[in-house]
């Protein structure tokens, strides 16, 4: 629901302006306490569009390992204009073999660099083979001046130095700018008693929350791949990592820390934690700890011991063979993780392979690695493993239930049974 909403025009000389006009606009319609808000989200359109008006601010390059001929390939010496150039020697070779590096000539020029840019990018010869002189640059400018440099290893694993360049001094002119941009709408939010994170997005509305989301300071949500969608009631950690295409179903709680990587789906009420990608989780499943879990899928009510860890990619890199029970039948895939049934659980520090099946109901646990394929209730994941009572099974899933709101009934007693004697 769109409680109120309002717009303003854009404020070319200072964009934080137009910001706050549309921010005490809305809250003069909306009439709720500031103090209620939950989240601030901020696109860079504002930022980009202006960046391609040429509203960007100077922007230091710092060319290690080039010579300044190299200026005039890519358009690169167009894009940078005015704007100052350092020549440092240094740089890689294709194999990553250091030439001496003199980053003397920066030295020399960043005071008087300092007062005239609001930002520097860096781009060293063969950084994509060895980024440790643009490490090292980066690390000198941000000592002296304490402004945000970008380096072109960040941003590119491509070859064509002048390209990486041209890229590299476009990102750092946005960067620049953005910063200025959250330095300044923070600053409003806080004179308006709006205490709320402020999170930027992509400007492609790749971020959709439903009601009652908590995202904690530190989030940073990457929709470049495609849209990060947060239904209502997810509740995300600080220093979350959330890369789309990406769904958080109702209720989501995702840990401290995490890294869930796109091509993601995750029902109800997941308990989220650790690195996870590629990867579709049933409902109420719980993966709380941290461990991998790759190219996998997970049915509802799993629970994965602490530092549970699937490979998802054969040392051969060849496809993946997967039994589920009649055999193993070769999936024509390279990246095949863990596919795991219903009410499945492992114990801590579980090791699986390369797409191994687990079994509605089973428990893994034990030395070793269990075998591609475990059957529904074994009691250990093991060749030789007992079954584990289907009445005992379902009495724990009972109380898994009940811790999480929900009730065992009748028809669930009937699936337990259905699967024990199939």
């Amino acid at each position: 629901e769109v409680v109120a909403k309002a717009k303003a025009l854009t404020t070319r000389h200072d964009l934080a302006v137009g910001i706050s006009g549309a921010v005490d606009a809305v809250l003069g319609k909306a009439a709720v306490d500031p103090s209620a808000i939950k989240l601030v989200s901020m696109s860079t359109t504002l930022a980009t569009n202006a960046l391609v008006e040429g509203q960007g601010g100077r922007v230091a390059l710092v060319m290690i390992g080039f010579s300044e001929a190299d200026l005039s390939r890519d358009g690169l010496k167009a894009a940078l204009g005015s704007d100052p150039v350092v020549f440092c020697p240094g740089g890689h070779d294709v194999h990553g073999n250091a030439q001496p590096l003199d980053l003397s000539p920066l030295e020399t020029a960043l005071p008087e660099l300092e007062k005239g840019v609001s930002g520097f990018a860096v781009c060293a010869y063969f950084a994509t083979r060895n980024p440790a002189h643009e490490n090292a640059a980066r690390e000198l400018i941000r000592a002296r001046t304490g402004l945000p440099v970008t380096a072109s290893h960040e941003l590119s694993a491509k070859l064509g130095g002048p390209r990486r360049a041209l890229t590299t001094l476009l990102n750092a002119r946005l960067i620049a700018m953005i910063d200025r941009l959250v330095a300044a709408t923070e600053g409003f939010l806080e004179k308006r008693g709006i205490s709320a994170p402020l999170m930027v997005v992509r400007g492609d509305g790749g971020l959709y929350t439903g009601a009652d989301v908590d995202l904690l300071p530190g989030t940073v949500v990457d929709t470049r791949g495609g849209p990060v969608i947060l239904d209502q009631g997810v509740g995300v950690g600080a220093h979350v990592f959330l890369e789309g295409p990406l769904y958080l179903g109702p209720g989501c709680r995702v840990k401290a820390g995490a890294r869930l990587y796109g091509e993601s789906s995750y029902g109800v009420g997941n308990r989220l934690a650790g690195e996870i990608g590629e990867s579709t989780f049933g409902d109420f499943a719980n993966k709380q700890h941290d461990g991998f879990i790759g190219h996998a899928v997970l049915g509802s009510w799993v629970n994965l011991g602490a530092m549970t860890t699937c490979s998802d990619l054969k040392n051969n890199y060849g496809p993946v063979r997967v039994d589920l029970g009649f055999g193993a039948v070769d999936t024509g895939l390279r990246f095949v993780g863990l596919l795991m049934g219903d009410h499945a659980k492992t114990a801590i520090g579980t090791l699986f392979n390369t797409g191994t099946a687990v079994g509605f109901g089973a428990n893994v646990f034990g030395d070793g690695m269990p075998p591609k394929h475990v059957p529904c209730f074994s009691w250990g994941g093991r060749p030789d493993s007992p079954a584990y009572a289907r009445d005992k099974a379902a009495a724990t899933a009972a109380v898994v239930f009940g811790r999480r709101g929900c009730r065992f009934g009748p028809d669930h007693e009937r699936l337990f049974a259905s699967v024990a004697s199939s």
